[in-house]
């Protein structure tokens, strides 16, 4: 009589296969923050990954898809507005600020990679430009949503957003704020949008 393993070779092939491409991700987000872009190579990358340099192009056609890939897997994520227009701008604002902060600390060396690679790259220029769009309108959908119903003043919503957006940004950059910080910055923020 023949015992069967419990585990699926199908799914196991399947595993593997993501399990590398997430590990050949993680080495280049990690070699491009070092080497810059134009200076890793698919022979460092593969090395890094622990693969061959040839599998790299099973998974990812190019260094620029590559690229296209990392940024998109690996960005900070954004809070989730669309289901909060309902809820005041005194519960909602704190809480995205605080976990907008969080998200990006969690991910600051793709905020480092963005910077030193958005001036001489046209993929990462295009995406933190896509990035940017999309958290900037969210945030404004949701302050035009609160605006209304009256509780937000007459303002242009995308200026705000960007605004609010751009501090929360800056002030992570370089170190974790306390959170007090972020509370009192989201304080004055909102005593110049409400009604």
């Amino acid at each position: 009589m023949t015992v069967q393993s419990a585990e699926d070779p199908e799914a196991n092939k399947g595993q593997d296969a993501s399990d590398r491409r997430e590990r050949i991700l993680d080495a280049a987000l990690s070699l491009f923050a070092e080497h810059g872009v134009e200076g890793t190579t698919m022979k460092m990358l593969a090395r890094k990954a622990n693969i061959s340099a040839g599998l790299t192009y099973h998974y990812f056609e190019s260094k620029v898809d590559l690229l296209d890939q990392v940024i998109k897997s690996r960005v900070s994520s954004f809070p989730d507005l669309d289901g909060r227009h309902h809820e005041p701008v005194d519960t909602v604002l704190p809480e995205f600020s605080l976990q907008m902060g969080k998200n990006l600390r969690e991910r600051i060396d793709v905020i480092w990679l963005f910077f030193r690679e958005y001036r001489s790259s046209e993929t990462v220029s295009t995406q933190i430009g896509m990035r940017r769009e999309e958290c900037v309108n969210s945030l404004a959908s949701y302050l035009r949503a609160r605006q209304s119903v009256g509780e937000v003043r007459g303002i242009d919503c995308r200026v705000a957003s960007r605004g609010l957006l751009g501090s929360l940004f800056h002030i992570h950059l370089l170190e974790e704020p306390p959170r007090e910080f972020v509370l009192e910055l989201v304080e004055i923020f909102l005593a110049g949008i409400k009604s």
